[in-house]
């Protein structure tokens, strides 16, 4: 029922941005938005609607955009149809049981429930080698939360660099890099506008009650659960062996020549790679944590860990596990039917 995690928090925010004299003076609501688009599109009818209705209303929007999107990463994946649900299921207790940090892809109506459609959207359209659609799916991830569609969009773009061939690959896709930098810069524009201020010891002081008291769950790994910290080796070391069994799989497709099959596995090998550039994140994120704080500057600390380097990890990890395990499974399925 409504209002879920976070919509108590996002649609009175929406409802206040467009109307100051609902709960006025009221800290939350009147501090920075950083997520423009959320707000704008929450806010407009709650000036006519309860804010139930507006949850629901939003709820229906993001989760059938989030049903295209899976449907679309699905397909490019070559994952039979009839799994999709099943695949997407196990995705959801993947990031349900299994998170670091808190994260999650499914959920009630907010910036982000919006914004991961189109990062699926835009990682399908990777596994398809569309890379013009790629960067603008990804930049308008970016443009609806900035920090969801940011690390999505690094770990997309740090991938395509190591890739052979940039400069030819770069001169004939600068364009749509250019136009997913400008559909992105919608939100990092008003996102980054609350990050600077001439009151520097304000903004320290409100970086360290960020990340060291109201989202340590979140943000301080030092803060985190043990619970939280098994439940990320657990995921880690499903990561690893589903890395293994891909590659295993792959090499033994390339044997067999099973051309198909073997398409099939280079493409799950993609979404591996992407979640093992998502852990890097977190690594990074780990050292910061750790060396700032040895070295007592947790001001330094605070002021880079409020970008969520564990965010992405969260999400990314489940995902590749699950399409490794649920690729092995459909092969497996066709192979009964075609033992050739």
């Amino acid at each position: 029922m409504a209002p879920a995690v976070n919509e108590s928090h996002y649609l009175t925010k929406a409802k206040h941005a467009w109307d100051a004299n609902y709960a006025p003076g009221d800290l939350f609501l009147e501090s920075h938005d950083s997520h423009l688009l959320a707000t704008t599109l929450a806010g407009v009818p709650a000036q006519f609607l309860s804010l139930d209705s507006v949850a629901w209303l939003g709820r229906a929007l993001s989760w059938s955009l989030f049903a295209a999107a899976w449907i679309s990463f699905s397909a490019a994946l070559r994952i039979p149809a009839f799994l999709s649900p099943l695949v997407l299921a196990t995705w959801y207790l993947g990031m349900r049981y299994g998170h670091w940090a808190g994260e999650w892809a499914i959920g009630g109506f907010e910036a982000k429930a919006i914004a991961y459609p189109f990062v699926l959207f835009g990682i399908a359209e990777m596994l398809r080698e569309r890379w013009g659609r790629v960067w603008v799916l990804l930049g308008a991830a970016v443009a609806w939360h900035p920090v969801v569609g940011g690390w999505a969009g690094l770990s997309v773009g740090i991938w395509w660099l190591l890739q052979p061939n940039l400069l030819p690959r770069f001169a004939r896709q600068w364009p749509w890099l250019l136009a997913g930098t400008g559909v992105g810069l919608i939100g990092v524009l008003p996102a980054a506008s609350g990050l600077g201020g001439a009151n520097q010891e304000g903004n320290v002081l409100a970086s360290q009650i960020h990340v060291y008291f109201r989202l340590t769950h979140h943000l301080c790994p030092q803060l985190f659960s043990s619970e939280r910290h098994w439940a990320a080796a657990g995921s880690l070391l499903i990561l690893c062996i589903a890395t293994w069994v891909g590659r295993w799989r792959l090499k033994e497709m390339l044997r067999e020549q099973r051309e198909a099959s073997a398409g099939q596995w280079q493409l799950v090998g993609k979404i591996l790679q992407i979640a093992w550039i998502a852990v890097g994140f977190s690594v990074l994120g780990l050292v910061i944590d750790q060396v700032c704080l040895r070295l007592g500057r947790p001001d330094i600390a605070s002021r880079l860990l409020r970008f969520y380097f564990f965010r992405w990890s969260d999400v990314a990890v489940p995902l590749a596990y699950t399409v490794v395990g649920w690729t092995a499974v459909s092969q497996a399925v066709a192979a009964i039917g075609d033992p050739l």
